[in-house]
């Protein structure tokens, strides 16, 4: 008997392999449908993150737009001579007006002109620090890497 027991019927043997290799079959299957079903998953979060995205986009895009349509409608005032002479420009650069204290008409022509090119400077450095700080602004919602820089 103690040998009966130790070696097994050969019938029964390859039943026991068999009911094992199906279990392993099943197991394989049952792992091999989680992970399709976690790929699927995961699928649909990126197509799902994609739209979210275009979606961001279309929204920043026309937010921008909104704020370059403001900009060039704003005005700044660029002063020289301690208000003696002023400009006054769109956000597109265009002059609407200057102004030019009837003090500095009695100056030599040549400290009229370095006045007015000064009051035009101002202002073109105001339009543009205005222009920058509103696109920027627009642009800390976004994730970009450190040190990259926005065309406008």
């Amino acid at each position: 008997d103690a040998v009966r027991k130790d070696n097994k019927n050969p019938t029964q043997a390859m039943w026991g392999e068999q009911r094992l290799e199906c279990r392993r079959e099943s197991m394989l299957s049952i792992a091999a449908v989680e992970l399709t079903e976690q790929e699927d998953s995961e699928e649909e979060k990126v197509k799902g993150s994609i739209s979210d995205l275009m979606k961001q986009a279309q929204n920043m895009q026309a937010d921008i737009q909104k704020a370059q349509e403001d900009l060039a409608k704003a005005e700044v005032r660029g002063e020289a001579g301690a208000g003696m002479v002023s400009v006054v420009m769109t956000g597109r650069h265009d002059v609407k007006s200057v102004s030019v204290d009837d003090s500095v008409l009695s100056e030599d022509k040549e400290v009229l002109e370095d006045l007015l090119a000064a009051a035009v400077n101002d202002a073109v450095r105001k339009v543009e620090a205005r222009n920058k700080d509103t696109m920027s602004g627009l642009a800390s919602g976004l994730d970009l890497p450190p040190g990259f820089k926005m065309p406008f």
